[in-house]
């Protein structure tokens, strides 16, 4: 698995021979690590015949990883698609739209059943997928984490998507700024959906990315999905503590016919959001703290 916890200790290692006064800032988080690391499906891109889902609509299949290749066939997204690994072959790279990202070997079957092999471009396929009823009406829908669909103009342009499907169809698609998705990134994803927190009927969506080497980083973003659409409530960095943007969450309770507001101040011993919450007026817009640089 990429970015695995023994790169850390090897780095714990050398730093504690060479330096004996220093202590690695990741090294308190070395449990945190491994509950990611047991929770991300990063290694499904490694893994020979692991499953692996289509990010985005029509995406080609070729005959060579090379974007000069003739297309095989398009895949629509959501389709699901096995991996070939290259086992001790050199994994082909190359930059398309300004991502620097992998071509995978895979291989499916189409809608009639028609089998195919070929090579897919990286950052058309989910970085981490979970399925879930988050409308609540008895059918579950597809959530997908990937690389965003916008062209890399800039070093700066680092985005990454979620995507909500629904009986084959796009029902909502939130851009994530900042979150780095893409190979080049050299990091672990983690998607979870978290029901009923902060209260019941709530649903909150984590889309996250570790990177760990002799230092470690933890980009961290929760949504809330309203019913209508996903709101991004914060995004920061676990081990600096940074915070890059906040926003409070406002929901109404039909019986009660009382409005609460709450805002994410942190995680418990189980990784899990923390909230506070109050009761305002129906009418009280709650405040975004913006303080991404």
């Amino acid at each position: 698995m990429k970015a695995s916890i023994f790169t850390f200790v090897l780095c714990v290692f050398f730093y504690a021979n060479l330096f004996s006064q220093v202590k690695l800032v990741a090294e308190p988080k070395a449990e945190y690590f491994d509950w990611f690391h047991n929770r991300s499906q990063t290694s499904h891109f490694y893994q020979n015949n692991s499953d692996l889902l289509v990010f985005r609509q029509n995406v080609p299949i070729r005959t060579a990883p090379s974007p000069d290749a003739d297309v095989l066939t398009k895949l629509e997204m959501g389709q699901t698609v096995h991996n070939i690994s290259f086992q001790d072959q050199a994994i082909p790279k190359d930059k398309l739209d300004g991502y620097n990202d992998i071509w995978l070997h895979v291989k499916g079957h189409l809608p009639k059943g028609q089998p195919f092999e070929g090579y897919v471009w990286g950052t058309h396929l989910a970085r981490g997928w979970k399925t879930a009823d988050i409308t609540g009406d008895g059918q579950k829908e597809l959530i997908m984490l990937g690389v965003s669909s916008l062209s890399r103009n800039s070093p700066k342009d680092i985005n990454g998507e979620l995507r909500i499907v629904k009986n084959g169809q796009l029902l909502e698609q939130k851009t994530l700024p900042g979150l780095c998705l893409f190979e080049e990134c050299d990091n672990s994803t983690l998607l979870r959906i978290l029901k009923n927190t902060p209260q019941h009927g709530q649903v909150i969506i984590e889309a996250s990315t570790m990177t760990i080497g002799c230092w470690a980083a933890v980009e961290k973003t929760y949504l809330h999905w309203n019913g209508q659409e996903v709101e991004l409530i914060y995004h920061g960095e676990l081990i600096s503590g940074k915070v890059y943007s906040q926003n409070p969450i406002q929901f109404s309770h039909p019986a009660t016919e009382k409005t609460e507001t709450c805002e994410y101040i942190g995680e418990d011993k189980y990784h899990n959001p923390k909230w506070r919450c109050r009761t305002v007026q129906s009418d009280e817009t709650p405040t975004a703290v913006a303080v991404r640089e």
